[in-house]
């Protein structure tokens, strides 16, 4: 079974997501902060990361440049932002499956992360960096 990491300091919104995708079948573990998710990243084979941008102390991107050059790492990575764009211009679009503007929608969300866990589990051809796929989701508003 793919395991999936939840990142974020909202603990609403961190207990949200992991019950939904616990409902899904899927195996969650979660973090507060960025210290604690790289600590479980040590421990564990993920195969999706969920990870917020804006958190205190570690902030996700300086979360997701130690993930780049750590030992283990998720397979997948999914961002969470309230941010503007230009938080989301720093990220590295070949570590990003998708970025997701809160506030979200949580099937989509659900779906997403589901779709990954399963492509984690398929052997995947050699790809170029410039193939992976970032997608920004539109905020409810802008819907």
């Amino acid at each position: 079974m793919s395991r999936i990491l939840v990142v974020d300091d909202d603990k609403p919104i961190r207990n949200l997501v992991t019950t939904v995708l616990q409902r899904r079948g899927l195996a969650i573990d979660a973090a507060p902060d960025g210290v604690t998710a790289l600590q479980l990243i040590a421990q564990n084979d993920y195969a999706v990361a969920i990870v917020d941008l804006m958190m205190p102390g570690m902030n996700g991107i300086e979360l997701l440049d130690h993930v780049k050059t750590a030992e283990r790492h998720p397979q997948t990575i999914i961002v969470l932002t309230a941010s503007g764009p230009g938080d989301i211009r720093q990220l590295d679009a070949a570590s990003v499956h998708a970025v997701m503007r809160k506030p979200f929608d949580i099937d989509e969300l659900a779906d997403v992360v589901e779709s990954a866990a399963n492509a984690a589990k398929r052997p995947q051809p050699n790809t170029a960096a410039a193939e992976v796929n970032v997608v920004v989701f539109p905020t409810l508003e802008q819907r």
